[in-house]
């Protein structure tokens, strides 16, 4: 099995650099049995999805592609229409990925969006009038007929949807080994430097983590490249972030390679280091 998880591509920021994100790893993507990418391909999915799916088909299967919308996905959309993104996803001959098994050859990958709680910092009510103050999403997203702007609650009912979602499928038996890919963090080890819009980037889901014991936890979205290790011996999981990143943010190439197969997974092993 070779199986590669990536995130935050931000595919129209590579294209105005005149760089192609995956220009390094071309070889890699030819001989994947699945890829699946953890969100933010692109700022507006009407465009943004066709235009870098239609590249991709080039390189590699579409049929083995899995995309689960990261924040960056629903700028331009409409945060309570997935159905709407599915069709996009599938016109490109892709699978969407939000709230999805995937099984593969003894692995299953538990994929969503996830979002966040807000209590990372022990203060909710002040996390979310920073991140509604200080984060795009809050102004570029948004929701119902009337397309109103997203609220940090809208985003804090979908994470307990999310989150519920995972626990009823981390309960289920199964024999092999359990992976879950997100878009958000899901722990303050790998959240980096706090600050006041951190609580938008990732939850503490520590005890989460340590009661369910999956294999892998991977996610994008801030962008560190952190990882961390909850919990000892067989019942231990690795939280790996796989986010490449605006193109700014990468240099050379040489480091877009190095991000991206981080989430490179050959049979029982990842590629990557833990930190």
């Amino acid at each position: 099995m070779k199986v590669l998880v990536t995130a935050d591509l931000h595919f129209d920021s590579w294209l105005r650099s005149g760089r192609n994100p995956y220009g390094s790893i071309l070889p890699v993507l030819e001989n994947l049995n699945a890829l699946i990418i953890a969100g933010d391909i692109a700022d507006n999915p009407v465009h943004g999805w066709p235009n870098f799916f239609g590249w991709l088909k080039h390189v590699i299967d579409p049929g083995k592609v899995w995309v689960i919308p990261g924040n960056h996905d629903y700028y331009g959309w409409r945060f309570d229409d997935d159905e709407g993104l599915r069709r996009i996803a599938e016109g490109c001959g892709v699978n969407f990925a939000q709230k999805r098994v995937i099984e593969l050859d003894g692995h299953r990958f538990l994929c969503c969006t996830l979002w966040t709680d807000f209590r990372l910092s022990g203060d909710l009510i002040g996390a979310m009038r920073a991140v509604q103050d200080g984060l795009a999403d809050y102004d570029r997203i948004t929701i119902g007929p009337d397309r109103l702007p997203i609220d940090p609650s809208d985003t804090l009912d979908l994470h307990h949807d999310h989150l519920l979602w995972l626990e009823s499928e981390l309960g289920k038996r199964y024999a092999g080994r359990t992976i879950v890919v997100t878009h958000h963090a899901p722990h303050p080890e790998v959240a980096g430097s706090i600050d006041s819009l951190s609580a938008g980037f990732a939850s503490n889901l520590d005890g989460f983590i340590r009661r369910h014991h999956p294999d892998a936890w991977f996610f994008g979205h801030t962008h560190r490249l952190l990882g961390a290790c909850i919990g000892q011996g067989a019942t231990a999981t690795r939280l790996i972030n796989v986010s490449l990143g605006y193109p700014s943010e990468v240099y050379p190439d040489s480091e877009a390679q190095k991000r991206l197969v981080r989430g490179l997974l050959l049979g029982d092993e990842t590629t990557t280091e833990r930190r």
